[in-house]
């Protein structure tokens, strides 16, 4: 058969709207006369050709053979990459399936017309696309994920992978671009973020909750209980702290405790003159899975700025409570408060007994007791 390649366009008069079809193909579908047909695959009812849509989506894209109306036949067509959802004969109605690729739709006309002999073929290429969305953080293992934590980092890739001429936008953050796809990275505040990919026209776009740190949940590990005497008073602790919520990732902020607020200072630690405190450190990433540690208490070379001076030989019932800010700060380099602060609180009876505990709020409290 000699096929010959052309050009088309389709122009809506009614609508002053052009559609231009990649190509038709005239075949050798002949009658006596030596006529052919120009068969195209196009549009149905002035809808826009597809040539580019979305895998998984619900949208139903119409697919018709055009240049047969003149002539019986029968149709046969393949369409790789779709389901058919309804149709027949010169018009399907096919909807993408899950799977980007580069397909054709391709339809056969065969004339049952005696004036005519032979069959022809018209084919469009269509790119089935899918917005893939993935954090660069593993943990939490939900990379697919849509809320993510301040200043986190998201992959994002168009597939298929082989695609040129993919734009990137987004409307809160950064984006990148990088080789075939790009980076998104969240801004250090709350809020919504939209990154649009877009290909041929088509726009792709996922949105992301932008989430900031919210509490934390202090959970007991060990005691450091080792370097004191029999005699001597005193409590510490090692602890996990937890930054919530543990569904994003905060990896890369950077945390610090700021000094504390005296709530109370009665008994043994009410007679000194210089209000307690506690010993914070500087500025830290919390490991993977938002997870830092703390060590809390008294005793032992640590415990109280302007406390007593450990050990603890001599003592009487006390209590001290400091209210201790926390704050973070991202890629902006501005500190910022969670909006609630951390308890933590010292006791010591008459018998020497020490509990220390740390707790943020409604989170979960981490508590040791230790009795000479």
């Amino acid at each position: 058969m000699d096929f010959k390649l052309k050009k088309t366009t389709f122009v809506l008069m009614t609508v002053m709207l052009t559609f231009v079809t990649p190509y038709f193909v005239r075949a050798a579908c002949n009658n006596a006369n030596g006529e052919t047909l120009d068969l195209v695959i196009g549009t149905f009812g002035g809808a826009n050709l597809e040539t580019v849509v979305e895998a998984s989506s619900q949208e139903t894209i119409f697919y018709e053979l055009k240049g047969s109306e003149r002539v019986n036949g029968s149709y046969s067509w393949k369409y790789n990459g779709f389901d058919l959802v309804g149709g027949g004969g010169g018009l399907i109605f096919l909807r993408p399936k899950s799977t980007p690729q580069v397909t054709k739709v391709k339809c056969t006309f065969t004339p049952t017309d005696p004036d005519w002999s032979g069959s022809c073929f018209a084919e469009l290429e269509v790119v089935i696309v899918k917005l893939v969305s993935e954090t660069l953080a593993t943990i939490p293992v939900n990379r697919k994920r849509l809320k993510i934590g301040a200043c986190e980092k998201v992959k994002l890739i168009l597939n298929p992978s082989t695609l040129n001429g993919v734009t990137w936008s987004v409307n809160s953050g950064t984006i990148q671009k990088v080789s075939n796809y790009a980076i998104f990275t969240a801004k250090s505040v709350a809020g919504s973020a939209t990154v649009t990919a877009t290909y041929k026209g088509k726009v792709f776009s996922k949105i992301y909750n932008v989430v900031i740190p919210s509490g934390e949940d202090y959970i007991f590990v060990r005691a450091l209980d080792s370097g004191f005497s029999s005699n001597s008073a005193g409590a510490l602790m090692f602890c996990n702290v937890f930054i919530k919520p543990l569904d994003v990732s905060f990896q890369r902020l950077l945390f610090k405790e700021e000094k504390g607020i005296v709530k109370e200072q009665s008994g043994f630690f009410g007679g000194f003159s210089k209000p307690f405190n506690h010993k914070p450190a500087g500025w830290q990433h919390p490991f993977s899975g938002n997870r830092m540690t703390d060590t809390v208490g008294i005793g032992n070379g640590s415990g109280l700025k302007n406390g007593p001076t450990p050990p603890y030989l001599h003592w009487s019932v006390g209590k001290v409570w400091l209210e201790i800010p926390n704050v973070y700060k991202g890629d902006d380099g501005v500190p910022r408060s969670y909006g609630v602060n951390a308890d933590q609180i010292i006791t010591i009876k008459s018998s020497g007994e020490v509990t220390v505990s740390k707790q943020m709020g409604s989170g979960l409290k981490a508590s040791h007791t230790r009795t000479p």
